[in-house]
């Protein structure tokens, strides 16, 4: 009985020496870990430098990772020391104070970049997420808002203020889908910022200027008029394609609804205006005032119904 005794009391001298051996380990790097994170988050805490979001996720991983090695320690908080407690509390604490600063870092960001370039932004309206889209320096940077909502305004000012940063003109490209797009930008820029050397394109004026450099380029390798005929047979052909033919005929639809214009923030009376004054083209040539009535005009013309007024009429 003597031996069990003594083999017992041994068995728990060497558990509870593993375990203050793993406690001392897993405290000394949690405290490790700690001032790690926050070396590396003290360069940013006066909001002078941006933070970019991979950076942000790596902190943020190396703090849920302290997250659960506190937790660890905490299942055997019967068996700690008040000194390990203290310590276990002024862990949590300083992790959660470095998870909100990550939290929070965009908008404090955000709010001091337009503090220190007050007078870029003074008498320019932009909400808190305009700012942001402004004034964020990731690698890419997606901005994503309906029609009307002012992005083409929000972008020319990104473009601005870059160049209000100290960048030069020449390193920045700005790529649009149409020209009067690209002119649209290059106004902007010009009447609002005094910028009129910045490089705003088309897609397809930057491809050609690429094409350009090729020693193989051919100028005019098709005509307008040889484009068209192209489209036209290979339309011809492929309309006998039921899925393509529905394709077909939604672009023809869509192709005659105008996109709506920019409305600057706080001018809801103008969009509703605007709105309320659209014209859209039916597929026999007639203006209707909305696209409920458009598609049911489509749709009798499509079944060959003759169809009584507004439709047949129209508007002038």
């Amino acid at each position: 009985m003597l031996f069990v005794i003594i083999f017992i009391t041994i068995i728990c001298f060497l558990l509870l020496l593993v375990f203050e051996l793993f406690l001392s380990k897993t405290f000394k790097l949690v405290n490790g870990n700690l001032g790690d994170i926050e070396g590396q988050l003290s360069g940013y805490r006066d909001y002078s430098k941006y933070l970019k979001r991979r950076d942000r996720f790596k902190v943020t991983k190396n703090i849920d990772s302290l997250f659960t090695s506190l937790h660890q320690i905490t299942h055997w908080q019967i068996l700690l020391t008040r000194r390990q407690r203290t310590l276990i509390d002024s862990y949590y604490k300083r992790a959660k104070e470095s998870e909100e600063f990550l939290r929070d870092f965009i908008p404090q960001y955000t709010k001091k970049e337009v503090e220190r370039y007050k007078e870029f932004f003074n008498d320019k309206q932009f909400d808190q997420e305009q700012q942001e889209a402004i004034v964020k320096q990731e690698d890419h940077h997606l901005v994503i808002a309906a029609a009307g909502s002012g992005k083409t305004r929000t972008l020319t000012a990104r473009v601005a203020f870059i160049l209000k940063r100290g960048n030069k003109p020449e390193d920045i490209l700005a790529l649009t889908y149409t020209k009067s797009a690209a002119e649209e930008v290059q106004g902007r820029l010009t009447r609002d910022y005094g910028i009129d050397q910045a490089n705003i394109r088309t897609f397809h004026s930057l491809g050609l200027k690429l094409a350009k450099l090729s020693p193989n380029f051919r100028a005019g390798v098709a005509t307008e008029e040889d484009t068209r005929r192209f489209i036209r047979k290979a339309t011809e052909i492929l309309c006998d394609d039921r899925d393509f033919a529905i394709l077909y005929l939604r672009f023809a639809i869509e192709f005659r609804t105008g996109e709506p214009e920019q409305i600057e923030p706080g001018q809801t009376e103008k969009l509703y205006n605007y709105m309320r004054n659209q014209r859209y083209t039916t597929l026999n040539g007639q203006k209707v005032k909305s696209i409920a009535e458009r598609d049911i005009a489509n749709f009798l013309f499509l079944n060959k119904i003759n169809f009584p007024r507004p439709y047949g009429r129209g508007i002038k």
